[in-house]
This record gives structure tokens, C-alpha cells and sequence, in this order.
């Protein structure tokens, strides 16, 4: 029993433990990580996937045709179906005009959404765009309103909870 040598102990445990956090590492990669990535990725109009390392963050870029209420509710159920709480982030790259028109636009947004006068609403959004020279496609269904902006130079697209809450946005 007086044999034992504790740095040869010590050592063992340590490369144990780096091995099983190594290996719970790789495990979570190619059980959860990519699997995700992939389910994501084959939904029709995703162009691109993000996964935030540490974080339950799954940002999407959407190709320039693509319409975001047909979208985000497909990319919704892939995550439910990994389980979690994953927060979506739709990446954009807006231009200055396109923030400015949705400063505008938020205004009657919220107003509809707490009348719930959404045939108005349409009316004064479609008014808006053309003023800032902005393509606008909107949608709405029983939990959002979609608000998309294009012109030559970029795209805006926005998700605003009939709540209130917004889809997470990353420019």
C-alpha cells in the first residue's frame, strides 16, 4: 500500500478526465451539432446556418427569394424536434434607408397588432416602402407579423411577435 505514487494517481485522473471531456465533446458535435446544422440547412430558402458555440443560438440567412413566413415556421419545428430551447437569429444586411423605413414601420406595426386592424396596416406599410424606394413583402399569421425590405443594395428582414416580442436579428 506504501507503494502508490500519487503523481502517477494525479496524472491518470487528469488524462482521464480531459479523454471524457474530449470525447463528450465529439459526441455532442456529431450527435447534435451537425444533425441540427443539417435539418436546418435542408429546409427550402436557408442559404446559410450558424450554430453559436456555448449557446443555444441557431442564426439563418435566407436566399434573396426566399419568403420568411413559409421559413422561419419549418425552421422552428426542425429545432423542436432536437429538443431545447433554441433562440432563432435571422441575419441580414440592411442598409441605412431599410433600418429607417422599419423605425417608421414599427409604429404601425405595434398599432395593429394591439387593434388588431392588419388590413390598414398593409395599406400604410406598402405606402412607406415605396416611399424609402424599398420592395416590401408582408405576412401575418396567428403568432407574427413578416416584414421583408429589398432593394438593389440589401435586405431587411424582420419577425415581430403579435405579442410584441421580435425574433432574435443579427445585421
Amino acid at each position: 500500500m506504501r507503494n502508490i505514487r500519487v503523481h502517477i494517481v494525479l496524472i491518470s485522473c487528469v488524462v482521464v478526465l480531459l479523454g471524457g471531456l474530449l470525447a463528450r465533446g465529439y459526441l455532442h458535435s456529431t450527435r447534435v451539432i451537425e444533425p441540427l446544422r443539417e435539418a436546418v440547412e435542408a429546409v427550402p430558402g436557408v442559404a446559410e446556418v450558424n450554430l453559436v458555440p456555448g449557446e443555444q443560438v441557431v442564426k439563418i440567412a435566407l436566399h434573396q427569394s426566399a419568403y420568411l413566413s413559409e421559413i422561419v415556421p419549418l425552421v422552428q419545428k426542425s429545432l423542436a424536434a432536437f429538443g431545447g430551447q433554441f433562440t432563432l437569429e435571422l441575419m441580414d444586411e440592411p442598409t441605412a434607408e431599410q433600418r429607417d423605413a422599419l423605425r417608421r414601420m414599427m409604429f404601425v406595426v405595434e398599432e395593429a397588432i394591439l387593434q388588431g386592424s392588419f388590413q390598414d396596416m398593409e395599406a400604410l406599410l406598402q405606402e412607406m416602402a415605396q416611399e424609402y424606394g424599398q420592395e416590401l413583402t408582408l405576412a401575418v399569421d396567428r403568432s407574427y407579423v413578416y416584414i421583408q425590405l429589398r432593394d438593389g443594395e440589401g435586405h431587411l428582414n424582420r419577425v415581430i411577435g403579435r405579442g410584441g416580442t421580435e425574433l432574435g436579428v443579427s445585421s
